[in-house]
């Protein structure tokens, strides 16, 4: 006859513990390994059995990278911009560069920005072809206009299927003595051109608009719709126009001092109050 019991050693009344059952931890002697949980069967061996991470997208692995390095970077940007503007904060400097880097990138795009003035809003079309420290340089039809930072609510691409390129590294193929230059001559090579400065600092509205001394320039400022005049004089909070009506040829040819030495229409207009800046190209 069979026996239908089994011959668990864990049990002390064996002819009680039916045949497959489970050896009851409560009565394992200390002498007997308990490394089944109490089971008499024996677990198989474990089968090695790869892992595959779920996919957290349905895009291919290249298109899914591209959009995260995109994400980051709006966020990046709407950090920025988000941020409340205190010229008092150490990191306002470090904000500024990050919101030009990124206008930079759209370089040759055709963008549409909406500027606040006073209590209305005035839209812009054009293409815009660089940006400074706190300001961006927008090509309207053959009129350079400069829009402060601080005055733009809104910037888009007009075109939503328009490509987007990527920029090459700056100064990546310059001629070999200039790159010698910069190297060896940094402060006296790069302090002498805004473009250099621009890139590789961020040069502010005030200094990239000192070469248009002595140009005609038209002031749009929360005031008044708009002002013409001459660029005379500029420092880092304030320019000055000369308003007066246009001489002739004769007399401009003989009166060519600084404009700026007669107080009689002279306009001083400060940053603070300019919606943006229009300049001939």
């Amino acid at each position: 006859m069979v026996n239908k019991h089994c011959d668990c050693p864990c049990h002390r009344n064996k002819d009680k513990c039916p045949q497959g059952g489970f050896c009851c931890p409560g009565y394992i002697p200390a002498d007997v390994p308990n490394n089944r949980f109490g089971s008499p069967n024996v677990c198989p061996d474990t089968i090695p059995t790869p892992r595959y991470n779920s996919p957290n997208s349905s895009l291919p692995i290249q298109e899914l990278n591209r959009l995260q390095v995109c994400i980051e970077e709006i966020n990046d940007t709407l950090r920025t911009i988000g941020n409340p503007r205190d010229p008092e904060n150490p990191e306002e400097p470090q904000r500024q560069r990050q919101l030009q880097q990124h206008f930079r990138a759209l370089r040759g795009s055709l963008v549409r920005v909406v500027v606040t003035c006073h209590d209305e809003k005035v839209s812009l079309l054009g293409i815009l072809e660089d940006a400074g420290a706190n300001f961006i340089l927008l090509n309207t039809l053959g009129e350079k206009k400069l829009l402060l930072f601080e005055r733009i609510c809104l910037l888009k691409h007009e075109n939503n299927d328009a490509e987007t390129f990527d920029h090459q590294q700056e100064l990546l193929y310059i001629d070999k003595c200039l790159r010698r230059e910069i190297t060896f001559h940094f402060g006296d090579i790069v302090g002498r051109s805004p473009e250099l400065i621009n890139i590789f600092f961020g040069i502010p509205l005030h200094l990239y608009m000192l070469p248009f001394i002595g140009c005609k320039i038209a002031v749009k400022t929360d005031e008044e719709e708009l002002i013409s005049g001459i660029l005379c004089e500029i420092d880092e909070n304030q320019f000055r126009l000369e308003v007066k009506e246009e001489a002739g040829e004769d007399e401009v040819e003989e009166n060519e001092v600084d404009p700026c030495v007669e107080e009689d229409g002279i306009r001083t207009i400060n940053f603070a109050v300019v919606c943006f800046i229009s300049i001939n190209s």
